[in-house]
């Protein structure tokens, strides 16, 4: 009577089972469509489950050769060790204190974010109150994304442009995407030209807040874009978004290697895709990438 208890039990977790994983409203929240979606982060010099690359660090810094302090020491400093406080007092020379000096000169501005060029100084305070200040480095470009009011509206026709520009890139990727979805049997996507306007508008988005992630600038989800571009919903969505690499090819890869990414390439509900690449300097990756997908 216990075994065929244990069973019946077992038949009726395995329908439950398997009625969870095939239903289509369960399948559309828990797979990578609107509105939920796999995030992935690139962090510094570490390469985690969820991370696609380390972080490639693609400021250009020009660095200085460091002025040469020559310290004139008093007579008696040089012939002993055992100094006495009076002579230290009596040296001017001698170095209390070092600190680092930060000065940025504004450059430009925009969608509200600021560019500066960065100048990095020693400054070196003597103890006799004196201050001296000497240039270690130049960054040039730091940017100050705090006030970032950049729309989708806004940015569209910037985008169109860079879709324009971009198309060999995008064809180029299209062949990684379609090559994944064969080998597993699926077919082809489409490339679409609103699609590449909203994944490059995503790009921008990114790079001028200097931030990867599915949330917008706005704090709201990354697929509120179709509305604020005043284009339909799709029911059924997909982004797949990442920062710091230099060629088509290492992204497709890195994404290939993603299983929540793959899973976005791969998935055959999927008909349609639009690309998205903008590289902007002073930022921590460099080069964004963004994949919209839909039905």
């Amino acid at each position: 009577m216990k075994k065929q208890i244990g069973v019946i039990v077992i038949i009726v977790l395995g329908i439950f089972s398997l009625g969870f994983f095939i239903s289509p409203k369960t399948f559309f929240s828990e797979t990578y469509s609107y509105p939920n979606v796999v995030e992935d982060k690139i962090n510094n010099d570490v390469l985690q489950n969820d991370i696609l690359e380390t972080k490639e660090n693609n400021l250009d810094i020009d660095k200085e050769e460091p002025k040469k302090e020559v310290k004139n020491k008093s007579k008696k400093n040089q012939e002993t060790i055992n100094t006495k406080e009076e002579d230290i007092k009596k040296d001017t020379n001698v170095v209390t204190k070092t600190d680092e000096l930060e000065e940025l000169e504004f450059q430009y501005e925009k969608y509200g974010t600021k560019f500066y060029k960065g100048y990095y100084y020693n400054l070196e305070t003597k103890s006799d109150g004196t201050k001296e200040k000497t240039l270690q480095y130049t960054i040039p470009v730091v940017i100050d994304a705090s006030l970032f009011d950049g729309t989708a509206k806004s940015m569209r026709e910037e985008a169109v442009s860079l879709v324009n520009q971009n198309m060999d890139k995008y064809n180029e990727m299209l062949k990684y995407v379609n090559e994944y979805r064969k080998e597993v049997g699926v077919s082809p996507v489409e490339l679409d030209l609103e699609l590449s306007i909203i994944a490059t508008i995503r790009a921008m988005e990114m790079a001028y807040t200097d931030n990867v992630s599915h949330t917008r600038p706005n704090g709201s989800k990354c697929f509120t874009i179709f509305k604020d571009l005043e284009l339909n919903q799709p029911n059924y969505a997909g982004e797949n978004i990442a920062g710091g690499y230099n060629t088509v090819q290492l992204v497709s890869e890195g994404w290939k290697k993603s299983e929540g990414h793959y899973q976005n390439i791969i998935n055959s509900k999927f008909t349609k895709v639009g690309f998205g690449v903008f590289q902007l300097k002073g930022t921590s990756y460099g080069t964004y990438w963004a994949q919209m997908f839909t039905n």
